[in-house]
C-alpha cells in the first residue's frame, strides 16, 4: 500500500501494531481503536458501602486483586455483588499469560497458569457470594439486566466501547449514575482493524482511507468526542486526558474517562499471540463455564476442553496443563 508503519503509524499504541503484525513482525493492518479497559462502577453503591463515589478513592479499593477481594467482602456485607459474572474477569487473566497457547512451529497447546488461576479464583468468588450465580457468562439477558437500576452489581470491566455500546443502552436510569476508575490490573478488550484486500485495483484509495481513519489525529479525536471511543494516537489521547471540558461524558456525570484510559493503554503489554488463540480462549471458557455452573466436575471440564479443541484444530497433537 505504500504505508510505512514506522513513519505513518508511529503515533499508534505499540500493542495495537503488534496485534496486526504477522509472524515476521510486518504490520498487515491498522486500527483507529485502542481498547484499554477500566473498572466502571455504580456511584450510589460506592457511596452506600464506602461513603464516597470519588474515582480516586474508589480506585484505591480496587487497585489490585488482593485489595479487590477485601473490597468484595465489604460489598457482600451490604448485599451487593462485586461483578456480575466470572466471565467479566477472564480477559484480565487471559491478557497476562506468559506464553502463547501454541508456540511457533509446534502442535502442542500449553494452557497457561494464569488461565487456571482464573478458574480457581472464579470458583472461590462464586462460592463466597462475590458474583451473581444467576448470571452465566456474558452477552445474554441476565448479563444485560445486571446493568440495570434494579441490579445489585457494583461494577463491570469495560473498555470505552463497552460503556457506549453495552452499558449505556442497558442502563434504565439517568446520566451520572456510573463512573470509571483504574482496574485491578491493566487489560485490553477488543479492537477492529482495517485491511486492504489482496489484489485490490484501488491501492491509492485504500491507502488514503486507512491513513484517514486510523492515523489522522484530527479524525480520531472527532470519533473520541462523538462516540467516547478511545482512539489510536498516543498524543491525541494524552491531549484528551488533559481536556476535561472537551472530553467529559454526560453519561458518566461529566467525568473525563480518558484521564483513566490513557495510563492503562500506555502500560498494556500484549500477551504472546498464536493462530490458535480465538478457539482456545472461546473453548476454555465454554468448558469451564459448565464446571463453574456445577454441571460437570473439574476433570470433566478439562477433558471436554481437550475434545473440543482437537475437533476445532485437528493438527493439535497434545494439550499440556500447568502442574
Amino acid at each position: 500500500m505504500g504505508i510505512d508503519p514506522e513513519k505513518d503509524l508511529a503515533d499508534q499504541y505499540s500493542f495495537t501494531k503488534v496485534t496486526a503484525s504477522d509472524a515476521n513482525g510486518v504490520q498487515r493492518g491498522s486500527t483507529w481503536q485502542c481498547c484499554p479497559g477500566l473498572l466502571v462502577y455504580r456511584r450510589d453503591i460506592a457511596k452506600d458501602v464506602f461513603g464516597t463515589d470519588d474515582p480516586e478513592e474508589v480506585g484505591k479499593k480496587v487497585k489490585d486483586w488482593d485489595t479487590m477481594k477485601a473490597t468484595a467482602e465489604e460489598l457482600k456485607a451490604k448485599g451487593y455483588f462485586t461483578f456480575s459474572s466470572y466471565a467479566d474477569t477472564f480477559r484480565l487473566y487471559g491478557n497476562s499469560i506468559a506464553q502463547s497457547w501454541v508456540s511457533p512451529g509446534e502442535t502442542v497447546i500449553k494452557v497457561d497458569q494464569k488461565i487456571m488461576d482464573w478458574v480457581e479464583d472464579s470458583k472461590e468468588w462464586l462460592d463466597a457470594g462475590y458474583l451473581d450465580k444467576n448470571v452465566k457468562g456474558q452477552w445474554n439477558d441476565d448479563w444485560n439486566k445486571a446493568m440495570s437500576s434494579s441490579s445489585k452489581v457494583f461494577a463491570f470491566l469495560f473498555p470505552a466501547w463497552g460503556i457506549d455500546f453495552t452499558l449505556k443502552p442497558n442502563w434504565d436510569g439517568g446520566d451520572g449514575a456510573w463512573a470509571v476508575t483504574n482496574p485491578p490490573q491493566e487489560y485490553n478488550w477488543g479492537g477492529s482493524y482495517v485491511h486492504a484486500c489482496t489484489g485490490t485495483d484501488n491501492p491509492k484509495h485504500v491507502k488514503d482511507i486507512i491513513l484517514a481513519v486510523t492515523a489522522d489525529q484530527e479524525n480520531l479525536l472527532k470519533i473520541s468526542k462523538e462516540y467516547a471511543d478511545f482512539t489510536n494516537t498516543q498524543t491525541g489521547m494524552q491531549q484528551a486526558a488533559k481536556d476535561d471540558k472537551g472530553f467529559s461524558s454526560e453519561f458518566l456525570g461529566g467525568q473525563n474517562a480518558f484521564k483513566y484510559f490513557a495510563p492503562v493503554a500506555e502500560n498494556i503489554v500484549i500477551a504472546p499471540l498464536s493462530a490458535y488463540d480465538q478457539g482456545c480462549v472461546e473453548l476454555i471458557q465454554n468448558s469451564f463455564n459448565d464446571y463453574l455452573q456445577g454441571q460437570v466436575d473439574f476433570e470433566k471440564a478439562k477433558s471436554n476442553f481437550e475434545t473440543a479443541v482437537r475437533e476445532r484444530y485437528p493438527d493439535i497433537t497434545e494439550i499440556q496443563w500447568p502442574e
